[in-house]
C-alpha cells in the first residue's frame, strides 16, 4: 500500500535556532516540544515533535523520549498551527515514515 501513497517529500530543515511548540495534554498541562522534522504527505504537512523539558529536574528518570506526530496547518496570518491528525492521516503518515526511514537505513 505504501506505493499508493503520494510521497511529496521530506522537508529538510536547516535551522540555526530550534523551533519549539507548546501544546496542552488532556489534563491541561502545558508541554514543550521541539520540532525535529516536517514531512509532506499527500499535500499535507506533518511535524515530528520531540518533548523537551525546561528544567532537567522535570525529566522523569525512567521515561523514554516522547515523540508526537502533528498535522500542520496555517492560520489566516500564516502562523503555524498544530493539530492531532485523524486516524486515517496518521496511518498514511506512518506508512510513508516507515518507507522513508527504511530507505535511509539502506543507504
Amino acid at each position: 500500500m505504501a506505493e499508493d501513497i503520494k510521497l511529496d517529500g521530506f522537508n529538510e530543515e536547516i535551522e540555526e535556532e530550534p523551533i519549539f511548540v507548546e501544546m496542552y495534554d488532556d489534563k491541561d498541562n502545558l508541554l514543550l516540544f521541539e520540532r525535529e522534522n516536517v514531512f509532506t504527505v499527500e499535500g499535507k504537512q506533518f511535524a515530528v515533535l520531540v518533548q523537551r523539558y525546561l528544567d532537567e529536574e522535570d525529566v522523569p528518570e525512567d521515561e523514554e523520549e516522547t515523540v508526537v506526530v502533528a498535522r500542520m496547518d496555517f492560520d489566516k496570518d500564516g502562523e503555524e498551527e498544530y493539530f492531532d491528525p485523524t486516524d486515517e492521516e496518521y496511518a498514511t503518515f506512518m506508512e510513508y515514515y516507515e518507507k522513508i526511514t527504511s530507505e535511509w537505513d539502506e543507504e
